[in-house]
């Protein structure tokens, strides 16, 4: 499925109940493997990072994290050739992979998910109703909407954030976390921001090129945009590497996040900067 979907098609497809749906964590493989998909919910941690940075040639893990279901399909589609893309529709899956250990490079999560499970499609549609809330409202005016709509929702990727957080800080390893919101930051108010209690700021950052998959005109600006910042969060990780690690690296023995192999999406992206500066 390519991401220049119609905008009908989407809006058919993305009603009520069937907008959001469970994934427990799908690992999607580039198009030309001929595999749609593996179960990476049930992948063992010790085997999964064994085997599976070979499988993927290295290319970083990006873990998204989001209740609506063309949000998914829509960074899958857009990410899937560059990076190892995993899906999950829930802090709650999220957290059982992330527990056991299974590879991850970095986070991109929603932060608005549903307070409640969605248990029918009128359930799905009154959650839904914030968006034509949105469209409608001036921009100075948006906090309104979050105030009529705060009973249903809750702001779990700021808790996501602390939970990858606190886990690398543990492990001491830096996991950066992109906060993959449109409207968050004209919705919240300024403590809502920080969250209770406030949000550790290390290495986490926000991605706000977030289309609306059904409207989008030109899905290769925010595909570039998003992919950029990914880059360049992964990139400064390996700069800050230990020097034991880089010196290790320089004969051939990678560990951490020098495994990654960035190089094939840094020099598409310098391609990218040089065609666009074209006259």
């Amino acid at each position: 499925m390519g991401v220049n979907r119609t905008m009908s098609q989407a809006e058919d497809i993305h009603q009520g109940r069937v907008a959001f749906g469970d994934d427990r964590g799908t690992l999607w493989t580039p198009y030309k493997t001929g595999d749609e998909s593996l179960p990476f919910h049930d992948l063992s941690g010790r085997l999964a990072r064994r085997e599976l940075p070979h499988f993927v040639r290295r290319k970083p893990f990006v873990w998204l994290v989001d209740d609506e279901l063309r949000n998914r399909q829509w960074f899958r589609d857009a990410h899937r050739d560059h990076f190892a893309v995993v899906t999950f529709s829930n802090r709650s899956f999220f957290i059982k992979a992330f527990d056991k250990g299974l590879p991850c490079d970095a986070v991109v999560t929603d932060v608005f998910f549903p307070k409640e499970p969605v248990a029918d499609n009128d359930a799905g549609n009154q959650l839904l109703q914030i968006y034509d809330d949105i469209e409608t409202t001036p921009t100075g005016k948006l906090h309104n909407v979050w105030r009529q709509h705060v009973a249903k929702w809750r702001l779990d990727g700021f808790d996501i954030l602390r939970d990858v957080r606190h886990a690398a800080q543990k492990s001491r390893r830096s996991i950066p976390v992109f906060l993959y919101s449109r409207k968050a930051l004209l919705l919240l108010a300024v403590e809502e921001l920080d969250g209770t209690p406030p949000v550790p700021i290390g290495y986490s950052y926000w991605l706000v090129e977030k289309p609306n998959p059904a409207k989008v005109s030109d899905p290769g600006k925010p595909m570039r945009a998003q992919r950029d910042r990914i880059v360049s969060a992964l990139r400064a990780r390996q700069t800050a590497a230990p020097l034991w690690a880089r010196a290790l690296s320089l004969i051939g023995i990678r560990v951490g996040c020098l495994t990654l192999s960035l190089a094939p999406l840094i020099q598409e992206l310098t391609r990218a900067d040089t065609t666009m500066r074209e006259p």
